[in-house]
């Protein structure tokens, strides 16, 4: 198999099917109500082109303070590179960081970064998101 072509095809499957991408409500709604109140960020291992497509298309690319993509490490999750670096773009130290995961890859690379994360496949009602941004300003107040 041609690696290359592999890469190519999966690129262009994704352009062809971005529109059909929706954002995890509950999560959004998290996004939604912090945005300018908390620092946020994406850390994604997707290339920042995909990154971008998607962000823009379910609606929530202006809510980030930063996007940490694939080609902005060396290494990919489960090692805790890329949250460390979103951290230090936002000025947070890892420890106060709550991360939002849908793999067990960055499940396991959140909880290296020294992380609490959440993972976004179990949540079964907003209850359980409010609770967890709940949980984000009771580490601020720790801190303060």
């Amino acid at each position: 198999m041609d690696a290359e072509a592999i890469s190519i095809e999966k690129e262009q499957t994704f352009l062809e099917m971005v529109h059909k991408v929706q954002r995890i409500e509950v999560v959004a709604a998290v996004a939604v109500k912090n945005h300018g109140l908390l620092p946020m960020a994406v850390a994604t291992g997707s290339r920042r082109r995909q990154a971008e497509l998607v962000l823009e298309q379910i609606g929530l690319a202006h809510l980030f303070d930063a996007v940490v993509c694939a080609e902005d490490c060396s290494t990919h999750k489960p090692e805790p590179e890329i949250y460390l670096i979103a951290a230090k773009a936002l000025g947070v130290e890892p420890g106060l960081c709550l991360v939002y995961e849908d793999t067990d890859p960055g499940i396991e690379g959140a909880s290296r970064a020294g992380m609490a994360c959440i993972d976004v496949r179990s949540l079964r009602t907003p209850g359980e998101i409010s609770k967890a941004a709940l949980g984000i300003r009771k580490m601020e107040e720790q801190q303060e």
